[in-house]
């Protein structure tokens, strides 16, 4: 009897790779404010503003990893963070960066479920307080 390997697209890689609980679709959830609907494209890296009104895509910003969640909306600026370790405020109205911090305490990098990322990730929404 000759043994065959287990062949890559149905070993238990692929089914994390499949049952990703980080990545719930390619959109995600909206934020809206101000006449505007902002959703993150997690494997794209991007955060994208939309017109409430008609849909029209108003601006995108690529970020340097994974994007969980939409943005917060706080003062005029979308504050987001991202898997590549760093934390990002954008204008809300034009989608340019206002600043950006590396929250992980190094630049290293790491592959995790086919994405190239930090070992220290910001997933989720940023709080604002006060």
């Amino acid at each position: 009897m000759k043994l065959q390997p287990e062949p890559l697209a149905d070993g238990p890689i692929a089914f994390d790779w499949r049952e990703n609980p980080f990545v719930k679709g390619p959109v995600s959830a909206p934020t809206v404010a101000n006449g505007r609907v902002f959703v993150a494209r997690s494997d794209a890296h991007e955060v994208i503003a939309m017109n409430a009104a008609d849909g029209k895509r108003l601006w995108s910003f690529t970020a340097r990893g994974r994007v969980d969640l939409p943005p917060t909306i706080h003062r005029g600026l979308a504050l987001f963070g991202c898997h590549a370790g760093f934390v990002y405020a954008v204008r809300a109205d034009t989608g340019e960066l206002a600043w950006e911090l590396r929250a992980a305490p190094v630049d290293e990098r790491i592959v995790a479920y086919g994405q190239v990322e930090s070992p220290w990730p910001v997933p989720g929404a940023v709080l604002v307080q006060k």
